[in-house]
C-alpha cells in the first residue's frame, strides 16, 4: 500500500513542467530569434547584391549575343551616374538598369572591372601582391570570346567578386577551397 501510495504522489507532482524546463525553451526562443534578427540584414544585403548581379548577367547576354549575330565587337562598361550597365558598338547604345526600387533605401553601390595581370606581371606594393589592374570597359568578340576579366560587385559593403572566363562568357568557379572567398 505504502509503495502504491508513493507511486501516485510522484505521478501527481509531475503533471507540469519544471523551472528549468521552461527557462530552456525560453533560452531556445531568444538564440533562434537574436540568429533571425542578425541575418536578416545578411539576407538583404544577398537580395541586393542578387539584384546587381542579375542586371550584370543580362547586359553580358545581350553583349555576347550581339556580338556573335551582328559580327562586331560590343562594349560592356558600367554608367555610375545611371546606375547601369551600358553595351554599346559604336553608335549603338543600350542600358541595364539596375531596379533599386527593390533595394532598402538608397544603396550604395560600385562596379570595378579588373584585369589580371600575367604571372610575371604581378607587382609588390606596400607588401601586398597586386596582380591586378583596374579597367573601365570589357570588349565582347564576334567569335564569342570577350577579354579576360574579374568584376567586383558591391552593395551597402557587400561584395561579389566574380571572374568571368574569357571563351565562354560564363563565371569561373574557384576549384581550389582556399581560393574562395
Amino acid at each position: 500500500m505504502f509503495y502504491r501510495d508513493t507511486k501516485q504522489k510522484l505521478e501527481i507532482s509531475r503533471s507540469g513542467f519544471t523551472l528549468i524546463e521552461m527557462l530552456l525553451v525560453i533560452a531556445m526562443i531568444a538564440m533562434f530569434t537574436s540568429i533571425f534578427v542578425l541575418r536578416i540584414d545578411t539576407l538583404l544585403k544577398q537580395t541586393e547584391a542578387e539584384i546587381l548581379e542579375d542586371a550584370f548577367w543580362k547586359a553580358v547576354e545581350n553583349a555576347k549575343q550581339n556580338s556573335v549575330f551582328l559580327q562586331k565587337p560590343y562594349i560592356l562598361s558600367y554608367d555610375d551616374e545611371a546606375l547601369a550597365f551600358v553595351i554599346s558598338s559604336g553608335e549603338e547604345r543600350e542600358t541595364f538598369s539596375i531596379n533599386t526600387n527593390e533595394m532598402d533605401g538608397d544603396p550604395e553601390i560600385e562596379v570595378a572591372f579588373q584585369e589580371e595581370l600575367p604571372q610575371n606581371g604581378a607587382y609588390l606594393v606596400r607588401g601586398q601582391l597586386i596582380t591586378s589592374r583596374e579597367i573601365e570597359r570589357v570588349r565582347f568578340f564576334p567569335d564569342g570570346t570577350c577579354t579576360p576579366f574579374m568584376i567586383d560587385l558591391t552593395v551597402s559593403g557587400y561584395t561579389n567578386n566574380l571572374k568571368i572566363d574569357p571563351w565562354t562568357g560564363a563565371e569561373l568557379v574557384p576549384t581550389d577551397e582556399n581560393e574562395r572567398s
